[in-house]
């Protein structure tokens, strides 16, 4: 089957912007052959999270498609749209299957026939699935779009993760008119429609249902503006309730920098373009991610921070972090545990070694030692949205201090680009001195330094260090590229990949006192062996955003 049959291709479909019509006629004097209007709100805000609307109309069981529009619903005003189907003259009543996809431009894929997945919520996984009809399996690029014998089958479609997918059974009756309404939910983002099992999301994360024919409302009215933009992220675009702890002292009087920062919820993009095609650490698909508030480290976990810890009765569930007694080198030495910086004995003051970020420490133990804390590692998406979005009105950005995503970083702006005592291009940082290795947490702790905009609702909160260098982090989530069926299955809600954590290794985030200039984006992905002690790695920790 290439086509619609001849029933289906004499389906009109005429699309009403809201102020002007493309069509011969307005939702007010409906043509009296049978017509439905077709009125579509979201709760997503606009136009940050959601500036386009795809329509397409397929026959009832999905295997032949009648129309294709893709329009621009970038301002608020825009919603809801509305857009009417009609009956040519003489047809009798038939069902057509409207399929709404609100998305935001630029997150498109290549179109490839009907691509369907169910997600299954509750083993964060998430099953294949072929469409429920034979009709996959003899033309796998299909449905196709046929109009006038001319295949103009559109070459894109919406990214499933970052889309909400709507399917509604419309029943056009010859002489009745009325209207169709539905909201596109955030619930629903990352949920595809099952087009041939015609089956869709409502308003449940995860959840698909049969849908059946939709109720026509003879009423044509068109509420505008709509009052539903932005309420999805409304419900997460709280401040933490948790008070964060701020920053103590050693018995010694050596600051801990154990200070915490409230990062308010919000809802953004995780992953971006930036490193596609890089294997498993690929950043690719984006989806929406819902952000609860959570509460995280100002800074990595220093030395005399875990010395504090030992001291009160914390015990290493492992050997690490590796004890290394000896200075710290000045350029890099024959064995690459030398730069580890942790050392059981206090070092002089003059090397200020309780202020180093704590390095050569397994995902265990790091992960052992924030749970002692009532904490855990961040999950990949609190770093990422920590890094690049959790501040009020900022558009997600490639570095954590925000600003132009083509300015580079510069050696006053991070600790990185320190890896060799020559001149090479991972020693751009070193100095004339040949600096190398790490630094105290607050080497780059000033404006213009390694630190986030002013986080919080109204942007006058606190801010986090070093995301961008001095030392990659643990996170919570294996090692897992975007499309395995871990990611594309976790939830909108504070997504992450748990499963096989010990087994598969783990992902670090943000640069290292080595990194070159692009190690520094904050989407980079590092896949390392959760017991592998390394120098580049550190981590801190988060905690609930609510509670006492």
């Amino acid at each position: 089957m290439t086509g619609p049959s001849k029933r289906a291709r004499r389906v009109a479909v005429c699309l009403v912007a809201l102020g002007a019509g493309a069509c011969n006629r307005t939702p007010a004097t409906p043509a009296p052959q049978g017509e439905v209007l077709i009125v579509a709100d979201t709760d997503l805000t606009v136009p940050r999270l959601v500036n386009r609307l795809r329509i397409d109309v397929y026959s009832a069981d999905g295997s032949s498609w009648y129309s294709s529009r893709d329009v621009d619903r970038s301002h608020a005003g825009d919603w809801p749209a509305s857009f009417a189907l009609a009956l040519p003259d003489g047809q009798a009543d038939t069902t057509a299957l409207v399929r709404l996809r609100a998305y935001a431009s630029g997150f498109t894929r290549d179109y490839r026939g009907e691509r369907y997945f169910a997600r299954s919520m509750g083993s964060q996984s998430l099953a294949v699935q072929a469409p429920s009809t034979p009709f996959a399996s003899t033309c796998p690029l299909c449905p196709r779009l046929v109009v006038d014998n001319q295949d103009t089958t559109p070459t894109s479609e919406p990214l499933p993760g970052v889309t909400v997918d709507r399917l509604l059974a419309v029943h056009l009756r010859p002489g009745i008119r009325g209207a169709v309404r539905t909201v596109l939910r955030g619930a629903c983002l990352g949920t595809m429609a099952d087009l041939y099992g015609v089956r869709t999301c409502v308003d449940t994360d995860g959840v698909t249902i049969d849908e059946s024919e939709e109720p026509v409302d003879p009423d044509l009215g068109v509420a505008t503006p709509s009052q539903l933009t932005g309420s999805f992220e409304a419900q997460y675009a709280q401040p933490c309730t948790r008070t964060s702890k701020a920053g103590g002292n050693a018995p010694d009087g050596i600051p801990l920098h154990d200070d915490q920062v409230c990062v308010p919820g919000g809802v953004f993009v995780l992953g971006s373009w930036d490193f596609f095609g890089a294997g498993v650490t690929d950043d690719v698909p984006q989806r929406l991610a819902a952000m609860p508030p959570f509460v995280m480290d100002k800074y990595e976990v220093t030395v005399g921070r875990w010395r504090a810890a030992v001291a009160a009765g914390f015990q290493t569930p492992d050997l690490s972090p590796y004890d290394n007694s000896g200075p710290l080198p000045a350029s890099a030495p024959a064995n690459n545990l030398l730069v580890c910086t942790w050392s059981s004995t206090p070092r002089p003051p003059s090397e200020r070694r309780e202020e180093y970020p704590v390095s050569c420490s397994s995902w265990v133990a790091a992960r052992a030692f924030c749970h002692s804390l009532g904490g855990d590692l961040p999950t990949e998406a609190q770093w990422e949205y920590a890094a690049t979005a959790a501040t009020a009105g900022r558009v997600k950005t490639r570095y954590p201090w925000g600003g132009d995503d083509g300015t580079l970083p510069s050696c006053s702006r991070a600790v990185f680009e320190r890896g060799s005592s020559i001149a090479t291009d991972d020693a751009l940082c070193g100095g004339d001195g040949g600096a190398f290795g790490p630094l105290p947490v607050t080497a780059v702790d000033y404006d213009g330094g390694d630190r986030t905009p002013p986080l919080g609702l109204d942007g006058g909160g606190g801010f986090l260090v070093d995301l961008g260098g001095n030392q990659a982090e643990w996170t919570l989530d294996a090692r897992a590229s975007f499309s395995s069926e871990c990611w594309l299955g976790a939830a909108v809600v504070s997504p992450a990949c748990e499963a096989d954590a010990g087994d598969a290794g783990q992902i670090v985030r943000g640069g290292y006192w080595a990194s070159n200039y692009y190690q520094v984006m904050a989407a980079l992905r590092t896949p390392l062996d959760a017991t592998k002690w390394s120098n580049e790695t550190g981590w801190r920790c988060a905690y609930p955003g609510t509670g006492p």
